[in-house]
């Protein structure tokens, strides 16, 4: 968690509701000081600040050490941070974990069951689970498979690096909450099958976690984190036809089959959210 938030003054002065409903959320701190562009030189760099502003000189200064959110306005251009929001009240809990996640370099966890903690894959996990992709017999219908031990590393660090931050979703990793055991991968993935793009729904439970109802419980999960967070209307998978135990989860889960799709027995189905 940050120790503290710094806002613009005159974003506090136009916000003022929006900055107390977020000092009493749990995962923000519980103090938030409004200061101006003259102050900043005097806070202690040794703090974890995340700082607010909607200027490009406030924001230039404060991003020199610390995290920023850009409040957007109609006389500055600041997209290019990477952390901007149109109003204030789009900032919450969850968005402030995230920024504090991605900025010191944290797996961040979107979704979190009952049992299980499904964090951003670090790049151990990322290559075992993009090895077990490739050994499927119908990968190839919808990508390069990657054949060795270098491109399966230099994908997982792009796609570490890239991928979650771009789409707001992807491929997680799968632990136990009480034992903090890595028990699979779950997530959100896009695939192209004859020049269509689709949302996927993946998962994959390691052998001896099996039978648990784990595969239902964090997909789950993550349906409801599409359809609130990501906001996704339709969702798919794609099962082999031999896998019965997938196939029975994607029942239980309310995806219907659509069709066949290719000659290795694949099965795509869908969920409307």
């Amino acid at each position: 968690m940050f120790d503290m938030i710094y806002v613009q003054e005159n974003v506090a002065a136009q916000n003022k509701t929006a900055f107390e409903k977020l000092k009493q959320q749990a995962g923000c701190p519980k103090e938030i000081k409004i200061i101006n562009i003259t102050q900043i030189d005097n806070i202690k760099s040794q703090q974890k600040i995340l700082y607010i502003g909607n200027t490009k000189l406030f924001l230039e200064k404060a991003s020199q050490n610390n995290a920023v959110i850009a409040v957007l306005n109609a006389q500055e251009d600041l997209f290019p941070y990477k952390y901007a929001v149109e109003c204030v009240s789009d900032i919450d809990e969850d968005y402030v974990n995230l920024i504090y996640c991605r900025y010191y370099g944290i797996a961040y966890a979107p979704v979190v069951t009952g049992r299980c903690i499904l964090k951003e894959m670090n790049l151990e996990n990322a290559q075992k689970y993009l090895s077990l992709c490739s050994s499927q017999p119908y990968i190839a219908d919808f990508a390069r498979p990657l054949c060795n031990k270098k491109e399966i590393e230099q994908f997982a660090k792009a796609y570490i690096k890239e991928a979650y931050n771009f789409f707001g979703y992807g491929i997680w990793s799968v632990y136990q909450k009480n034992t903090s055991k890595h028990i699979g991968y779950a997530g959100i993935d896009n695939a192209a099958i004859k020049n269509e793009n689709y949302l996927m729904l993946s998962y994959y439970i390691n052998e001896k976690e099996r039978q648990k109802g784990y595969a239902y419980e964090v997909c789950n999960g993550i349906l409801e984190y599409a359809r609130e967070t990501i906001g996704v209307q339709n969702i798919y998978c794609i099962i082999s036809e031999d896998n019965v135990a997938s196939r029975n989860t994607a029942v239980k889960l309310q995806f219907k089959e659509i069709k066949k799709i290719n000659k290795n027995k694949a099965i795509l189905y869908l969920r409307k959210l």
